[in-house]
């Protein structure tokens, strides 16, 4: 919950002076926000405060305003592709550790298996020193990536030809 407020704030409270003056707050039922996925407001009952004591409105209006919890979660080992290429290839790192941070409940349904790859479009046969690239969904965020770079190298023979 990201912030609850209600309205009116404040409710006339009448009775007798004695039992009046020890009222410095009156409760509401209680509201639950079990299954609730966006913001909401609706009605919710005011509780009497004693005996002998009267509200104004026996009802305030709830507003309820949610916010996705937002954390860091780390991926160990996770693959490497090779994208764009139809030479063979060896890189001397296949795994890369991830820091990610974004919405709870994003991080524990992502699945990274085809979000890291190196492009190897336009390679010669050659070894180089390519960044290694990440895929995120929408509100995740990288925050640390270990390696940044690995070796790849691209022999003449294409893939599935033999040697």
């Amino acid at each position: 919950i990201a912030s609850a407020e209600v309205a009116p704030v404040t409710i006339a409270v009448r009775g007798g002076s004695r039992e009046v003056a020890r009222i410095d707050q009156v409760e509401t039922e209680p509201l639950s926000v079990a299954g609730i996925t966006g913001d909401f407001s609706r009605g919710i009952d005011l509780m009497a405060p004693g005996r002998g004591v009267r509200l104004e409105s026996d009802e305030v209006t709830a507003k309820v305003v949610l916010a996705q919890v937002v954390t860091h979660k780390e991926f160990h080992d996770v693959p490497i592709g090779v994208r764009d290429t139809d030479l063979k290839f060896r890189m001397d790192t296949r795994h890369v550790n991830l820091d990610l941070s974004g919405p709870l409940l994003t991080l524990e349904k992502i699945d990274l298996k085809t979000a890291v790859s190196v492009e190897a479009a336009g390679l010669a046969p050659g070894t180089y020193s390519v960044p290694v690239q990440i895929n995120l969904p929408e509100g995740v965020a990288l925050v640390r990536q270990a390696p940044e770079k690995v070796k790849l190298r691209v022999y003449r023979e294409k893939q599935g030809n033999p040697d």
